[in-house]
């Protein structure tokens, strides 16, 4: 997607000039929009890079600055036909310099100097000027109208032009390097005067090696210095004249390994391909240092060694953070989103709350539709990453083949498709901040040994990739299975399970917590405008339908019931807006009766779970769900909790069984007692 390139000027007619320049410049790349204070401005200017005219004009505009990456402003020089015009003038020749305002006068003066037109007396004249000195000669960049009467001779030098120093600033913060080898700048930096130490000197030295020329504009804000094939110095950017603390004479033309020992630590001697992040001391200094070692055909092997100071690494890091929020990966939601009347589950978010404050990793079970990523979020914004990404990842849903190139990212090549550059993985992404691995259970064997060396080494690398990345995330997972019986059936690795379930969080269905049923529906009809009354006939039945999809069939229940017409709940109008299959499950106890060759899918299994809730009864035993899962399993019949939660909840719904709190569990009603006898007398008929 093109970048948005903004220019705000003074004037219409610079706004414009600046505007066409660079629209030929980044055509295809960029979009250019122009703004100038003779007209009205926009309540909202929104770009990737602002550029200025002048330095004035940032505190007019700031209070209406949107989004943007970076505010640069213009670097201006003139053009070589303009700066012949003044170097035919005699030595000490004396002449006004005429502009519209004296910060502008005086800066023209400026760039005359710097230009090398150094032979000139030059005196800034300008509208409103108390006294202007006499002089026959007036030198003015396009302001003609402004020269004072009596002047005989006047040298329009026309508008000063935007320098290669800004033009290659404008192509590194957009992201576009390679417009500055292409035709159409090489012709307009021919037409400008060439500033003494500025970044067109740089690309000249580089003009035919393209290579260089790329990775320089690739990094351009940290320090660069190119060494030849005998580790000497030809080349050195401010930035890294900085950070070593040596100038150009001290620098130029010397060993490198010679003026500094510690770099031989770079092993240059050794170096076949690019070193990445090598953390060392240089000069004092901790720094993050790059090598490239640039090959071109009959040539020896030359470096190019790209330098970051750790700070300027942190600012990184900030700047790559911020774009991640901007796009979306945030977490939305907080325990305040949790709507609940059920005591229960405002003790389990003040616990969840509590587990927010450590940095351990915490398994949330529930049912499809319970409020896990709800919990997930709320917890990453209680905890102290909450300014840091918060990125979710449904395990399930992403193919098992691509989802290792997802998680952990690849190289450029690493497999047909891959992109160019190579692509960061979630880990990288949710650097400091927290990674949500939702349906963890769906994980095949092969990633969750991946995941467990991650979660082990803190560093990750990514797919075709040799290079070790550290990452500091906190996990979050979750799953409508426990992990406990998955490990015990052999789908998931126990070590895994241990270093997923230091914390653990057990978030109930929307059966368990009925107080919460009514006053959610009467929350989520507010917004869509049309809130019924419900009978108590119609309360009564939906505090006893099954609610398989917990909250999200609820709030589906209450948008389908916005359409129904009337402002009283029937009964009738309630049915038609649920599962017209779960209704008929709640509804149909004569369905108990019926012969089991007769009856649906799973009802085997229902009717092998009543026969188990018989014998408990018969025997005085109370069993929760886990305990019947595992006495289930040793009698040949292999269910997990969640699916013993949902055939239980079926039983309940048709009067077979009932429910209660705490350790009494599920006990059989007379009705399912009743039902076996049925089933048993038909099937000895």
């Amino acid at each position: 997607m093109p970048k948005h390139l903004v220019i705000i000027a003074h004037s219409a007619v610079t706004a414009v000039k600046y505007g066409r320049i660079l629209q030929d410049i980044f055509r295809g790349t960029a979009v250019v929009m122009t703004y100038n204070l003779q007209e009205p401005l926009p309540e909202r200017i929104n770009g990737d890079v602002i550029l200025l005219s002048v330095h004035s004009i940032y505190p007019i505009i700031e209070p209406r600055l949107g989004s943007y990456d970076h505010i640069l402003i213009a670097d201006l020089t003139f053009t070589k036909q303009a700066i012949n015009k003044l170097l035919e003038l005699p030595v000490d020749t004396k002449a006004m310099l005429v502009n519209s305002t004296m910060e502008m006068a005086v800066e023209t003066i400026n760039g005359i100097r710097n230009a090398g037109i150094r032979h000139l007396q030059l005196v800034p004249v300008y509208p409103g000027i108390d006294e202007i000195q006499t002089a026959d000669l007036a030198i003015t960049p396009g302001e003609s109208k402004l020269v004072p009467n009596g002047v005989n001779q006047v040298i329009d030098i026309g508008d000063r032009v935007l320098s290669a120093q800004c033009i290659t600033d404008l192509a590194v913060k957009l992201q576009a390097p390679k417009v500055l080898n292409s035709s159409t700048v090489r012709s307009y930096f021919s037409t400008l005067v060439q500033n003494a130490g500025g970044i067109a000197e740089v690309l000249q030295k580089m003009q035919n090696q393209a290579q260089k020329l790329k990775l320089v504009m690739q990094i351009f804000d940290g320090g660069i210095i190119s060494l030849d094939h005998n580790r000497q110095i030809t080349f050195i950017n401010d930035k890294a004249k900085a950070i070593l603390g040596r100038g150009d004479k001290q620098l130029l033309g010397n060993d490198l390994e010679v003026l500094y020992p510690d770099s031989k630590l770079l092993g240059l001697e050794r170096i076949t391909g690019p070193v990445l992040d090598k953390i060392m001391t240089l000069n004092g200094q901790q720094l993050d240092i790059s090598v490239h070692p640039l090959v071109t055909a009959g040539e020896p092997l030359e470096y190019l060694i790209l330098i970051r100071t750790l700070p300027d690494v942190e600012r990184k890091q900030y700047y790559v953070r911020r774009q991640l929020l901007a796009k979306g990966y945030i977490a939305k939601h907080t325990f305040q989103d949790i709507l609940t009347w059920n005591g229960a589950m405002e003790v389990l978010k003040k616990r969840a709350g509590r587990m927010a404050r450590s940095d351990s990793s915490i398994f949330l079970y529930g049912e499809t539709g319970a409020g896990k990523e709800l919990f997930a979020q709320s917890i990453h914004n209680a905890s102290l990453r909450k300014g840091y990404p918060f990125i979710a990842i449904n395990c399930g849903a992403i193919p098992k083949e691509l989802l290792e190139s997802e998680l952990f990212g690849y190289t450029e090549g690493a497999f047909t498709g891959a992109r160019k550059g190579g692509k960061a993985g979630y880990f990288e992404l949710a650097h400091q901040g927290t990674l949500f691995l939702d349906e963890i259970g769906e994980l095949d064997l092969t990633l969750q040994s991946r995941l467990l060396r991650v979660l082990q080494e803190k560093e990750v690398i990514r797919v075709g990739g040799d290079r070790i990345i550290p990452v500091d995330v906190r996990i979050l997972s979750a799953s409508n299975k426990r992990l406990k019986e998955l490990v015990m059936k052999g789908l998931f690795r126990e070590d895994l399970y241990y270093r997923l379930n230091v914390l653990e969080l057990d978030i109930p269905p929307l059966l368990e917590r009925k107080d919460d049923i009514l006053p959610l529906i009467q929350y989520y009809e507010k917004p869509l405008g049309k809130e019924h009354t419900y009978s108590p006939e119609t309360v009564n039945f939906l505090l006893h339908y099954p609610w398989h999809g917990n909250v999200r069939e609820l709030m589906n229940f209450v948008e389908r019931m916005s359409y129904s017409e009337g402002s009283e709940a029937t009964l009738e109008s309630v049915k038609s807006c649920l599962d017209p299959y779960m209704v008929e499950e709640k509804e149909n106890v004569a369905c108990a009766v019926r012969k089991l060759s007769d009856l649906r899918e799973n009802e085997a299994v229902l009717q092998f779970l009543l026969q188990h809730l018989a014998q408990n009864q018969q025997d005085g035993i109370h069993q929760g769900r886990r305990s019947l899962s595992l006495q289930l399993a040793n009698g040949g019949v292999d269910l997990t909790e969640q699916e013993i939660r949902r055939y239980l909840s079926i039983l309940c719904a048709r009067g077979l069984a009932r429910s209660y709190p705490g350790r009494r569990g599920t006990e059989i009603t007379e009705l399912g007692l009743k039902f076996l006898m049925e089933n048993k007398q038909m099937g000895e008929r």
